[in-house]
């Protein structure tokens, strides 16, 4: 029914124990699970609407420890969080009045748009997904997809110069970098079926 979907789970990889996680409501096709570095929180965004023209995303953090959730910031209007592998920043894309938008917060100051720093402004109609910060945190890989394919990127986190790794005419999602930093790990649909 409604309260098994949408909803974070934990599994214990010892027993097999599944439990849902109280109060972790989440679009998993609109976001994704970022992790802190020390694996004790957890941040998503939740997709919450009023009526036909009050739609927003929440930005939420599950505690591991205290096993509780709660709202980091309404405002901001994240998707996509990757957290900075020293956990003091996050990236995020934005939607922006129909532009999507890479950008870069203090996680103690999300939601405060002063303090957020546009990294990538996507072209109009085109997405921009699953944001990694690379082992040194000095740049992150994102998708950029758009009617002809997809595009893996790396936009320099200090200077947010912008350069195309991959231009493939197909669907690309979640980038992850190898430990080492020098191989990325993604997964695509270029023959009908995703595979890495």
């Amino acid at each position: 029914g409604e309260a098994e979907r949408d909803t974070l789970y934990r599994i214990n990889l010892s027993s097999g124990t599944l439990t849902k996680l109280p109060a972790a409501r989440v679009q998993s096709e609109l976001s994704r699970i970022a992790s802190s570095p020390d694996r004790r929180n957890f941040y998503y965004t939740r997709l919450n609407y009023k009526g036909r023209d009050r739609v927003w995303n929440e930005l939420l953090q599950y505690d591991a420890g205290a096993d509780r959730c709660w709202r980091v910031t309404s405002d901001g209007r994240y998707r996509f969080p990757a957290i900075s592998p020293n956990g003091l920043n996050m990236a995020a894309v934005r939607d922006a009045t129909g532009r999507e938008i890479l950008l870069e917060v203090p996680i103690a100051k999300a939601g405060e748009r002063e303090s957020e720093r546009v990294l990538v402004d996507a072209p109009e109609l085109h997405s921009l997904v699953d944001p990694v910060y690379s082992p040194d945190a000095k740049s992150l890989v994102y998708v950029l997809a758009g009617e002809k394919g997809s595009q893996i990127h790396r936009v320099n986190v200090a200077t947010a110069t912008d350069e195309i790794l991959l231009d493939w005419p197909c669907v690309i999602l979640a980038p992850a970098f190898h430990p080492s930093g020098d191989h990325l790990v993604f997964t695509a649909d270029r023959n009908g079926v995703y595979n890495l």
